[in-house]
């Protein structure tokens, strides 16, 4: 099947079949003439003179000639293959159609004879109509030769069939200069692509060379130590800083050692790995305090964040991150031993004040006002009493110790008492405290919790929010019920910095507050969380800054069951 309309010059070379037709008009006397489609001669043999020098040369024998080779050779006897008429100028040709695959590319011609003897008058007209020399004209046509029909018929089949053998060979041969065409635009293609992948390979290669250039600086000059662990556990690559953490000398010393060196007991090095390397193999990223041995010895309190290579395949390795954190867990546990014997010290006076306030309220010579003072002394240093008590409770919160006793906690009227033991508080600051209830069936918001607890988180909230606030700004304190849960938000105009938003709640954060611990919000999500609740925080611009408790209600199970 031809891919595309080809001439028949493009798929035969008229020259090599030249001398082949120059053979056949020297053998058989017959001239024959090839044109294409649109009357343009390719090749001529043995034209009589009557055509080359006459019907050629004038303006319109030459278009009776053209006409002829084109409009009458369409008219063909398709039984026959080919079409034998009188051109316009007079004179007999035989026209056969070159057909490749179905398209017909050239026509050939045999001409310029007669099957009968000339009508000499006829050609005489045409001499003078024409102004050719009658004469010469008459002689060139006395020069035509004449054949019979079977001759004529003989030889056209003849070179209509080496005509279409020839044009085969060339079909075959255009085929085949195709196909290596295409075949140089498939490997031209193909090498193209290739060139493509070499070069983005090429760039990947420079990429990763220069990532682990970048990761090896990083690895070596880390302010954290690192240490790769593969198959086994065991201590594949670490850098300078593990080595300092630890106190060896140079990689060699631990290289290829069970990460057993780094663990106190045999018992600490395999309840780790049941522990972390599941949620490891998960993709999980793992943090953890931990105590590592130093190669003297001694325990090392280190923080150790730990990623998988390439998980769930852990035997490609994981990943281990450490900073000695020893020094700070010196300073908390100092802190802590500072802040039991503070407490201790703050029990012995208060104890007194209690105590001086009861004595004193048995004297019958007081009036009311200085009666309901006295009671105010008495009920604060007891509920401070309380909450000393209550900070040592922290500390088992810190360490899951805390036993948590819930019981029925009427949060109205709970804050509304934090409130106004705040009001001297408050009025000092210019700041004023509003309590709102926002519940619509006007029952009580009660939460199950621990009174004291909550109350502590209150007035760790509170105080904040007043702390926070300017001169005559509002700190309101919201109650409402929410599918059984019960919910207290604490507003405030203040905007929390950017900068500790994220960590808000953690131990010791606190920014740009005189004489700030960075305990308060700590301790208040730790009383939160161990009642069973949440505390979230929103801080905006223009907003303000706004604390949400959300504790479980008293009545939560019966809301269940009233849903349900």
């Amino acid at each position: 099947m031809i891919k595309r309309q080809y001439s028949f010059a493009e798929l035969v070379d008229v020259d090599e079949i030249r001398p082949v037709i120059q053979g056949f008009y020297t053998f058989t006397g017959i001239p024959p003439s090839l044109t294409d489609t649109q009357g343009k001669v390719l090749l001529a043999v043995g034209w009589q003179r009557i055509c080359s020098d006459f019907h050629r040369k004038h303006d319109l024998t030459r278009q009776r000639c053209v006409e002829s080779d084109t409009k009458l050779a369409a008219m063909l006897d398709m039984s026959k293959g080919y079409s034998c008429y009188k051109c316009l100028n007079g004179l007999i040709d035989v026209a056969m159609p070159i057909v490749i695959e179905g398209a017909h590319l050239a026509n050939l011609f045999t001409g310029q004879f007669f099957f009968t003897p000339p009508d000499k008058e006829y050609f005489r007209r045409q001499a003078r109509e024409m102004g050719f020399d009658e004469v010469d004209y008459l002689a060139a046509v006395d020069e035509v030769p004449i054949f019979t029909r079977e001759r004529v018929e003989g030889a056209v089949r003849f070179l209509g069939c080496l005509a279409e053998l020839i044009a085969g060979m060339g079909l075959k041969q255009l085929r085949l200069v195709e196909l290596n065409e295409d075949l140089e635009r498939t490997v031209e293609r193909r090498t193209d692509r290739l060139r493509k992948e070499v070069e983005v390979r090429k760039r990947a290669e420079l990429e990763l060379e220069t990532a682990l250039a970048e990761y090896e600086t990083v690895f070596a000059n880390s302010s954290v130590g690192i240490v790769h662990l593969k198959g086994g556990r065991r201590i594949h690559r670490v850098n300078r800083r593990f080595l300092q953490i630890f106190g060896y000398d140079s990689p060699e010393e631990v290289r290829g050692q069970s990460a057993l060196v780094l663990h106190l007991s045999q018992r600490n090095y395999e309840s780790f790995g049941k522990e972390y390397y599941n949620p490891l193999a998960r993709s999980d990223v793992i943090h953890v305090e931990y105590q590592l041995r130093h190669r003297n010895g001694r325990a090392i309190w280190c923080s150790l964040y730990g990623k998988a290579v390439n998980p769930p395949h852990m035997e490609q390795g994981v990943i281990w991150v450490i900073e000695d954190i020893s020094s700070r867990k010196e300073l908390e546990s100092l802190r802590e031993d500072m802040e039991m014997i503070t407490r201790h010290d703050l029990k012995a006076p208060l104890s007194g004040i209690v105590s001086m306030a009861r004595v004193l309220l048995q004297n019958e010579e007081l009036d009311t006002e200085q009666c309901e003072a006295l009671s105010l002394i008495e009920s604060t240093g007891v509920r401070m009493h309380t909450q000393i008590n209550h900070s040592l409770d922290l500390f088992r919160m810190e360490s899951g110790e805390y036993e948590f006793r819930p019981e029925s906690v009427d949060l109205e009227k709970l804050v509304q008492r934090v409130a106004d033991e705040f009001e001297v508080k408050s009025k000092s600051l210019e700041v004023s405290i509003e309590v709102g209830l926002r519940t619509k069936d006007g029952r009580p918001v009660t939460a199950l919790a621990e009174e004291m607890l909550t109350y502590s988180l209150l007035a760790n909230l509170l105080t904040n929010a007043l702390e926070a606030s300017s001169s005559g700004d509002v700190v309101r304190v919201e109650l409402n019920r929410d599918h059984g849960r019960c919910l207290v938000s604490v507003s405030n105009s203040g905007v929390v910095p950017d900068h500790i938003q994220g960590t808000f709640f953690s131990k010791y954060v606190t920014s740009g507050k005189s004489g700030g611990t960075g305990m308060g919000t700590y301790s208040a999500r730790l009383m939160t969380e161990i009642q069973g609740g949440t505390i979230t925080m929103a801080s905006k611009s223009g907003h303000g800054t706004t604390i949400m408790v959300n504790l479980p209600g008293a009545y939560e199970n019966e809301y269940t069951r009233s849903v349900e």
